[in-house]
Formats: C-alpha cells, structure tokens, sequence
C-alpha cells in the first residue's frame, strides 16, 4: 500500500516486483485510468500493444504508472523518471535502474527506490537464492549505491552468487 502511495504521487512511475500475485496486489492499489500492468501472463501481442500506449503516454508527459514483473527488465525499452523495484537478485535490481532515466535526457538524477514487500513473495530455486544473497550483500555494503557502476563490484557479487546456485541451477529450477 505504501507503495502504491508513493506512485501516485508522481505522474509517472514504474514499479517492479517479482511475481505475478504481488503485480496484481499492487495494480489494484492504484487509481484507476492511468495504470498499467504487464506480465508474462499477457500474450505478447496484448504487451506490445501495452507498451506503445505506455511510451507515447511517457513520451507526451502524460500520467502513467506501471506495475510489472521482471519481464520488463530485459528487451524493453521505457524511459520513467522513476522506478521502484522489490528486493530481488541484484542483476534484477540493475536491469530495473535501466528502465528510469534510460535515455539520459533529464537532468536531474531519477531515483531508484528498492524495497521489501510486507507480503510479497519469491519464485523459488535460483531467483530465491539470489535475492536473499543480494539481501545480505547489500548489507555488507552500506555504500553499495555509490558503487553500483563499478565491474568489480558485481564481480564480487557474482563470485559469491555463483557457488550457492550452481552450474545446474537453470536446470534444477521449475519453469512455472
């Protein structure tokens, strides 16, 4: 709810969470009229249309919030001045700051706020695995905002993800 608060407030925002539960929790929170929701559970002919409606509402300046699951993170090009993302695997997290200020053109530093879900979930394997690593990663590293464009520190990141999900983790994880 708090959330869904902080969005409104803005004429434009995006917000990431990791399932399609917590997306459709969180959409019904929002006044209707000016939000969208998109998932893997939408045909991709319905999300294309989604996102052209989306990019010319960001584009004329227009309210627009949209709440999604990680689908967006990857291929999808939006521009919002604002982003929120639930905790999940710092790639994710990553992937999400790409979708705010894409193109660079405001210049003003666009926010990115990660937080936790009071009754959020988590798919489960690898993805569960990463988050609750990138939970206790970030909080070894208070000033991990300062150095989220530096290689190494994903690097070290990584070398910490990779022993505890394995080679076989794409294999061992369920597709749902």
């Amino acid at each position: 709810a708090e959330v869904a608060q902080r969005m409104t407030r803005h004429s434009q925002a995006l917000c990431v969470v990791n399932t399609t539960g917590d997306a459709r929790e969180l959409f019904r929170l929002l006044p209707a009229g000016d939000r969208f929701h998109l998932s893997a559970r939408l045909c991709p002919a319905h999300r294309q249309e989604k996102l052209d409606r989306i990019r010319r509402l960001l584009q004329d300046g227009r309210p627009c919030r949209l709440v999604s699951t990680q689908l967006i993170e990857a291929g999808v090009d939006v521009d919002f001045p604002l982003a929120f993302r639930a905790l999940g695997p710092l790639d994710s997290i990553i992937q999400t700051a790409g979708r705010c200020n894409r193109e660079g053109r405001r210049p003003e530093p666009c926010p990115v706020i990660v937080f936790r879900p009071q009754k959020g979930s988590l798919p489960p394997g690898a993805y569960r695995i990463a988050s609750e690593k990138t939970e206790e990663f970030l909080n070894r590293h208070p000033d991990a905002a300062q150095r989220l464009h530096q290689p190494d520190f994903y690097a070290r990141y990584f070398a910490e993800l990779y022993p505890l999900v394995g080679r076989e983790s794409a294999e061992a994880d369920p597709v749902f």
